[in-house]
């Protein structure tokens, strides 16, 4: 039983980091071809 929730908490985790990576790559993105003013 505990090794089912390491498992989940080990998901959980990665899911994180790609979802916190891919939202800094989205801002980058908008910042790279956002409009100066």
């Amino acid at each position: 039983m505990k090794r089912i929730s390491y498992y989940v908490i080990d998901i959980t985790r990665q899911a994180f980091s790609l979802l916190s990576v891919s939202k800094w790559f989205g801002v980058e993105r908008m910042m790279a071809y956002a409009p100066r003013h």
